[in-house]
């Protein structure tokens, strides 16, 4: 998959899109209390949107999560950014050596 100026809009839009299942989870909520005197086939129908907009809600990635899972895999896989880590992972690498104990029991 590609990261195009489309999907990195809808990721953006995540918290959005939750933001409006959520004000849809209040509503049927509302109309539970308020269909629960009137009418059993009205009730149900309310319980039923409540429970859809609490799962949508519920499996809904924020923003955030969603970038982790879509952006950034790409970009550590991505070659320059590779490139440009290997030495820094070769310090962090010989800073642990400098951090190992001598046979003496002491660091070194």
């Amino acid at each position: 998959m590609n990261i195009t100026p489309f999907s990195m809009y809808w990721i953006m839009r995540c918290d959005d899109i939750a933001f409006l299942f959520m004000l849809f989870a209040f509503i049927s909520g509302i109309l539970c209390l308020v269909a629960y005197k009137k009418s059993a086939r009205m009730f149900a129908t309310a319980v039923a949107a409540l429970l859809v907009n609490m799962i949508v809600v519920t499996f809904m990635p924020t923003t955030r999560q969603m970038a982790a899972i879509v952006v950034i895999p790409k970009i550590a896989r991505a070659e320059p950014v590779n490139d440009c880590c290997r030495p820094i992972v070769e310090l962090a690498k010989e800073w642990v050596e400098g951090l190992k104990p001598d046979r003496e029991g002491e660091k070194k």
